[in-house]
């Protein structure tokens, strides 16, 4: 698996650079975690949050269409390196307000792909080990995308990191389309010829936790 997903990461970037009609803008591709690292997350709940970073410890993703009418379709992911991850969010996830029990003060982001929403996943809840990846945009409650970190970095590949896929699935979740969803559906086929909805739902079925 960790030598097939780097493989899997490589195979993106050399098919975005490759790609006539897109403009990879950045992509940045991390080491493994050294000795240090790897001491940091040792003990953090639940493990498989760093089922990516034990092989690369950062990845980002930018790139653009050459000839877009729509501003918005764009590719943007960023999985923070772990002593990010790790960091607290005070001012940007939770509030001086925020009730001290307040699940959300447990919320880390993990791929901080835009500065209005993350994906990111709830560390060291006493008696709770929860392997779930949710969406936040800073409001209200996260989503729960019901992927782990594998699923969802597999999910992120298979959507190479449009803007706002989390959405599609969203609606797979909710049997309910979205206008972010109908964007992803309707260009990812016109810049990615080989994409296939049906197939996009169907490794989402296999991949969705429980």
């Amino acid at each position: 698996m960790p030598y097939v997903l780097r493989e899997s990461v490589r195979g993106l970037e050399d098919e975005l650079q490759a790609h006539p009609a897109i403009t990879l803008q950045r992509m940045t591709v991390g080491l493994p975690l050294d000795k240090r690292q790897k001491e940091q997350v040792k003990d953090v709940k639940p493990q498989s949050v760093f089922a990516l970073h034990q092989q690369l410890n950062e990845l980002e993703i930018a790139w653009k269409p050459k000839d877009a009418s729509d501003p918005n379709v764009l590719g943007a992911a960023h999985i923070l390196p772990v002593k990010d991850v790790l960091k607290d969010w005070p001012g940007v996830v939770y509030f001086d307000f925020t009730p001290p029990d307040a699940r959300i003060r447990r919320f880390h982001p993990v791929d901080f792909f835009v500065d209005e929403a993350c994906v990111g996943a709830f560390l060291n809840e006493p008696g709770r080990d929860d392997p779930a990846m949710y969406f936040y945009q800073f409001e209200g409650d996260p989503a729960s995308l019901e992927l782990n970190m594998e699923g969802y970095v597999a999910m992120l590949l298979a959507s190479k990191s449009f803007l706002y896929w989390q959405y599609a699935i969203l609606e797979i979740i909710q049997q309910h389309e979205n206008p972010m969803s109908r964007r992803f559906k309707e260009w990812m086929p016109r810049l990615f010829a080989r994409f296939d909805w049906q197939e996009y739902v169907e490794l989402y079925s296999r991949l969705r936790l429980g």
